[in-house]
């Protein structure tokens, strides 16, 4: 069975290109840690590695290690792996992350193309509970609302509930199946709507690792234990609604090393539930540079394009640092 990347390029989605090089950025600032170069990066590379073809370029991180789940696609993988600095391990991540050595300093970006359910909050406390100071690690996951359910999945609630169909109690049923207790104590079918799903899934995200985080502690001094900042709470939709939500972790005495990062001076870093939504608006070669030409400003509201309706004016200035260029290239 063929994987996601066969049906969707991962490498020309604009609004995942922006977020990608928004993380970019953000761990550009962790050498008060050490030497960005020293740091290791495990991710999903798929057979595009954007992200680590963005990180080895940008960062000079040499130790890097993609975990692919695709058995079936070895070869592929092989092939399409753009320097030879990048491992391969062809398990699922439930399997690699625990045999990792963790002493590593390590920047991980868990980018799942799936909604949340246990086996991705597992890998969370795997990392939790064995990522050293100084580490990074960033959650994707899909947090598209579900679909009109058809006449069939109808039939199938009624005959498993045997009372009417119920929209909302049918959202709660699968929202169980897919993170069980994990789910907010008082959740309604009405929470698991439109945005309000990713806010949800945020919010399990971030009590599971303060979880973990809790019986990692539990036993140790003061000056061992593990805090986690959120950085990053961003929201985008290039097909399906995304969510990513990530942070650093690090021992109680570096609060101030964290402070030396200045990630708080990033205009996309956020530390709760208030999120950043990258939209990346639909531009022409030549309104971006005539935008770019203007950039940067204090106020967007000064920004002229004849044509363009301000929110895309608006939403370009938000992201235009970070914002992907894509050329058509013509083989003889």
């Amino acid at each position: 069975m063929s994987g996601s990347y066969r049906i969707i390029n991962y490498a020309l989605r604009p609004a995942k290109a922006i977020e990608r090089r928004m993380l970019c950025a953000a761990f550009k600032r962790l050498h008060p840690f050490q030497r960005i170069e020293d740091y290791r990066y495990v991710g999903f590379g798929s057979i595009y590695f954007s992200d680590f073809q963005l990180l080895h370029r940008e960062l000079g991180i040499t130790d890097m290690l993609s975990i692919e789940k695709d058995l079936s696609a070895k070869a592929c993988f092989r092939f399409n792996r753009p320097y030879k600095c990048i491992k391969l391990k062809f398990a699922p991540s439930a399997e690699v992350l625990p045999r990792l050595n963790w002493g590593r300093q390590t920047i991980l970006w868990l980018d799942y193309d799936d909604r949340l359910n246990g086996n991705i909050l597992g890998d969370i406390a795997t990392v939790c509970l064995r990522a050293t100071s100084g580490s990074m690690i960033v959650i994707s996951v899909n947090a598209h609302p579900d679909a009109e359910p058809s006449k069939e999945e109808r039939d199938q609630y009624r005959e498993a509930t045997g009372k009417p169909f119920d929209l909302g109690d049918y959202r709660l049923r699968i929202a169980k199946e897919l993170i069980g207790e994990k789910l907010p104590v008082g959740t309604s079918g009405a929470d698991l709507r439109g945005q309000e799903l990713a806010r949800v899934f945020r919010d399990v995200i971030d009590s599971a690792i303060a979880e973990q985080l809790s019986i990692r502690n539990a036993m140790l001094p003061v000056e061992k234990k593990i805090h986690y900042q959120q950085l990053f709470h961003f929201r985008y939709k290039d097909g399906a609604q995304m969510l990513t939500v990530g942070g650093i972790l690090y021992h109680a005495p570096e609060k101030q090393v964290v402070t030396a990062c200045n990630f708080d001076t990033l205009p996309f870093i956020r530390t709760g539930r208030e999120h950043f939504g990258i939209k990346a608006p639909c531009l022409t070669t030549k309104e971006i540079r005539h935008l770019n030409s203007q950039l940067p400003k204090s106020s967007s509201a000064e920004l002229r394009v004849p044509g363009v309706p301000v929110a895309d004016i608006k939403q370009y200035a938000e992201v235009y640092r970070f914002f992907p260029t894509f050329s058509e290239i013509l083989f003889a």
